[in-house]
């Protein structure tokens, strides 16, 4: 006759994989509950990212708005002329758009370090049409402020910067025409700052 192994072997080997088998199983599910928590906080980042890209994309639009909120109305000096309004107003606008693109920066940046979707990459048409507004600004408050000294040189009875003004004032007219948004539906510019902002929202999306 065949003799059968003792009883209390078998089950400490069934017991052991069967314990075994619990383990993996409970690995795996760990894994995937890993995995899970994982993709819910990048799609958390990723609405907290896209927020605040939407936020800048309006910023860029406000600076280039022809007019004047009410709030900025409200705090217009009336013996100010038209230019040192906008001029004035300009500032406020580019000051509340940057502290908008150094919060988006920063997320960006962690954006590089969570994903392989290289979002710096994705940043740069955005950044160079940040930068072009920018230097848009730059030229207009530099023209103003030659302008104004010219035209205080002209009040004194100097007709010889009566050319030199002309000239000034025609190079302000073209820098206005690019910085500031005439409304019109082709407007280029408006164009130019959506199309900018396209590569990214298309990674985001991928990533909500």
């Amino acid at each position: 006759m065949y003799e059968l192994p003792e009883t209390p072997d078998l089950l400490i080997a069934a017991g052991t994989l069967l314990a075994g088998a619990a383990a993996m199983w409970g690995a795996h599910t760990a894994h995937k509950g890993l995995d899970s928590w994982r993709r819910d906080k990048d799609s958390d980042f990723a609405r907290e990212l896209a927020k605040e890209l939407f936020r800048y994309r309006s910023s860029l639009h406000a600076i280039r708005s022809p007019g004047l909120t009410y709030a900025e109305r409200e705090t217009t000096d009336l013996k100010q002329s038209h230019y040192e309004t906008f001029r004035r107003v300009l500032f406020e606008r580019w000051r509340y758009s940057m502290g908008s693109r150094d919060l988006l920066e920063t997320l960006v940046l962690e954006a590089e370090l969570r994903w392989k979707s290289h979002p710096l990459e994705a940043f740069k048409p955005i950044r160079a049409v940040s930068d072009k507004i920018i230097n848009l600004i730059i030229q207009y408050s530099i023209l103003q402020g030659q302008i104004d000294r010219e035209s205080e040189v002209l009040s004194k009875g100097n007709t010889e910067v009566s050319d030199k003004l002309d000239l000034l004032w025609e190079k302000l007219s073209g820098v206005e025409a690019q910085l500031f948004d005439d409304l019109e539906e082709t407007n280029a510019i408006r164009w130019e700052i959506d199309d900018a902002f396209q590569d990214f929202k298309a990674l985001l999306m991928r990533k909500i």
